[in-house]
Formats: C-alpha cells, structure tokens, sequence
C-alpha cells in the first residue's frame, strides 16, 4: 500500500521476503524501495507508476530487483490506483510475487525449443541431401503424412494432395504388396521392427526399389499410436 501523498509504504512480511530483507531492514519509503529495483528497470518502471496514476488504468508489470545480499530476482506486480475528491491520486494498493523461476524455467524451454528447432533444421537439409523421405502413419486414425521427397519416391507430385494409406499400397508392386503390408502391421501390433526393402510400381510403370524404416511411438497405456519412418531409392544399388 503506497502512500502517494505521504510517500510511505505499508507493506506485508512476503514483500520483505521478496526484495531480500529482515523485517526490521524493509524500506518504509518509496525512494528506498526504488532503489532496490534493478537499474535498468528503474525507469521504465517509474514511467508506468506515472501512467497508471494519471490514466486511472491498472499496473501490470515484471521487473527485477536486487536482493542486499546481491541476487537478482524478477517480481511480477499489478496494482490499481485509487483518488481524493479532487481527482487527485491518492494511494495505490497492489500485489506483488516472485517469478524468478517461473522465468527460469522459460528460458530453459526456449533454449530446449530452439535447440530442437536446429536438429531439425539439420536433420531437414540432411534428409533432403540424401533424398531421404519421411513419413508417419497414425495407426488408429490411418492419416498418413508424406513429405515432398516420399510423394517423389513413389513418382508422384507432390501437388496430388494428401497422401493416403490406399496411396502406399496401391504403389506397391503386386509381388511385393502382401508382405509389406504384414511387416507393417506387424511392426505396430508388436513392437517388431521394421525394415525391409520393397519395390514401388510408379504412376509412368517404372519400378523403383525402395529401403523403409520405421519406430513405432505408443501412448501412455504402450498401445501403438503412430508410426515415423523413413524411405529412400536403392535402385541403383540392386
């Protein structure tokens, strides 16, 4: 509770213990309790203080400060002002809470997303150096997702729409398409693995051999959900 006619604050003992101090250290004065903000958030916070005392809008905001002992924090507050019957500010009463980790944890996040984000990328020109495909399968639904490079493995553009699981089976040489099929339904059923080499008759009648591998990923309950697998052209390896 700031006094802005005073300059005094009232506060409870969680601000002591969120800016650092004893309860018989804490600032009983708006100055002393500007001074524990860190330096450059100083400013921008006394400039929202100001707006929200001249705009009668509500104070939401995050800044740090710094502990006596030297640690930094970050404290979230929000606060609404409140007039004499002139108009004139009066006080302000807020809240205020530490989210030191809460801001920690985003980072960490948004290091781990961004990390991600570069093995992707990576695997991405890797896969597309190689012309490798990538495909998954959902095995309860039967969606089946194609990148460019899968719809250009079995002779299709990749303008058609989406790929189907009728799609991949209709590909298949006739000589090869039941075994296919079972090593798949295997492999999601029991968790086999599966890799295997099959040929794909495309769309113009050229015959393709294909190498498929593929992981599946299970639910919670170790039920089959989707499988993710890769193809590539080994033709002229045969």
């Amino acid at each position: 509770d700031w006094d802005m006619v005073a300059d005094t604050l009232v506060c409870d003992p969680v601000m002591h213990d969120l800016y650092g101090f004893a309860g018989d250290q804490f600032f009983p004065m708006y100055d002393t309790w500007l001074a524990a903000v860190h330096d450059d958030d100083r400013e921008r916070l006394v400039r929202e203080l100001s707006q929200a005392a001249s705009s009668n809008a509500p104070l939401a905001t995050e800044f740090r400060v710094v502990w006596p002992a030297g640690d930094v924090h970050y404290i979230r507050a929000i606060g609404t002002v409140s007039y004499d019957g002139s108009g004139m500010p009066e006080r302000m009463v807020g809240t205020s809470w530490d989210v030191t980790e809460m801001r920690m944890l985003n980072a960490q996040l948004q290091q781990e997303k961004e990390a991600q984000e570069r093995l992707s990328a990576r695997i991405s020109l890797a896969t597309k150096a190689a012309q490798v495909g990538i495909w998954e399968w959902n095995v309860r639904s039967g969606a089946v997702e194609w990148d460019s490079i899968m719809f250009r493995l079995f002779g299709f553009a990749d303008t058609i729409g989406p790929a189907t699981y009728e799609m991949w089976t209709g590909s298949l040489h006739q000589d090869d398409r039941a075994r296919a099929e079972h090593e798949l339904a295997q492999a999601a059923s029991t968790g086999a693995t599966f890799d295997t080499e099959f040929r794909v008759v495309w769309p113009s009648g050229e015959v393709r051999n294909i190498r498929a591998t593929a992981v599946v990923v299970r639910d919670a309950d170790r039920l089959a959900e989707r499988m993710i697998g890769t193809n590539w052209d080994v033709t002229e390896v045969r």
